[in-house]
């Protein structure tokens, strides 16, 4: 559970903390390797790093995709955000204001690009991917910067609380990203149990779960998110060579802001991936997930995969 304990209205009447207790965790998102893009490794926000970005961005293509339901865009930002606020590493009032900031940077260039574009329009997956690239964005650098206990305004009035992290949560920055993974994909399935309850994928006891019924759950958040027009198609298969699962989908309504976190080393916003985990962890099923850009950036193949020999085919 969080611990929020309670201050006086006036910012000048907080309690006194002392600067070891503010002292920000400073560990990378995704720690060097040989995987890490070579953007991550420059200094967030330092001119190198900017003009290397820019000069390696995917343009954004006018996909046909279809517009998204209203509903369920609404379920993945705020899924999104729910999740970040759950694990207090940092105000939401200062989350709030670094997202508008990023926006305001970012919209006129994209704009340019999709002129007929209109913000604000959650439906239009043109802007769905834009405002999902600022809102992870956002996520990523303050769980860079994340903070055990911090002071977070609460009203217009600027009432405010101090909020510290409770140690059911992860203490080090790096933990965060996973949390919050987990956090989206059991939303996202949850909500399926509540508007699509005939289509919720079914949660297999522990041990008793096969290729083929694992298939078919992954078959129905598929059908979840292509009836909700996520995707223009899309196709859930055996992994070649067994093992796993393979998810494709063209043109996602992430398809640009997908590349750009990737290429900023940034926590992704692959939906998607977090619902299928999420329902693998249900099931009992310790699986891993590894993620391809394919066909000139119009397509996103999932490898979920899972121990060999850990699920019987039958």
């Amino acid at each position: 559970m969080v611990h929020r304990i309670a201050s006086p209205v006036a910012r000048r009447s907080l309690v006194v903390v002392t600067t070891a207790m503010l002292t920000t965790m400073q560990m990378p998102i995704n720690p060097a390797s040989a995987d890490t893009p070579a953007i991550a490794l420059l200094p967030a926000g330092s001119r190198a790093r900017l003009l290397l970005e820019g000069s390696l961005r995917p343009k954004v293509q006018p996909l046909p995709r279809r517009r998204l339901v209203q509903d369920f865009a609404v379920l993945l930002m705020r899924s999104s955000y729910a999740a970040a606020d759950a694990l207090d590493f940092m105000p939401m009032d200062e989350f709030q204001k670094d997202q508008f900031l990023f926006r305001q940077n970012e919209w006129e260039p994209y704009r340019a690009q999709l002129p007929k574009i209109t913000q604000g329009d959650l439906s239009d997956p043109n802007y769905f991917d834009f405002i999902s690239l600022c809102q992870y964005a956002t996520i990523s650098s303050g769980m860079r910067n994340g903070r055990l206990l911090f002071e977070e305004q609460v009203d217009a009035e600027g009432a405010t609380v101090v909020v510290r992290r409770d140690m059911s949560l992860p203490q080090a920055n790096d933990g965060l990203p996973d949390a919050h993974a987990a956090r989206v994909g059991d939303s996202i399935l949850d909500w399926i149990a509540v508007q699509a309850p005939n289509l919720s994928p079914a949660v297999l006891p522990a041990g008793s779960a096969t290729a083929a019924a694992l298939l078919t759950g992954v078959g129905r958040i598929r059908t979840i998110f292509e009836i909700n027009e996520f995707m223009l198609t899309s196709e859930v298969a055996p992994l070649v060579g067994g093992d796993g699962i393979t998810w494709k989908l063209v043109a996602p309504a992430t398809m640009w802001s997908a590349q750009v976190l990737r290429l900023r080393g940034d926590v992704t916003n692959d939906f998607e991936a977090k619902a299928v985990l999420a329902y693998l962890r249900r099931c009992g099923v310790p699986a891993s997930c590894t993620t391809r850009i394919e066909q000139g950036g119009t397509q996103i193949t999932h490898e979920f995969r899972w121990p060999k020999g850990f699920i019987r085919e039958a």
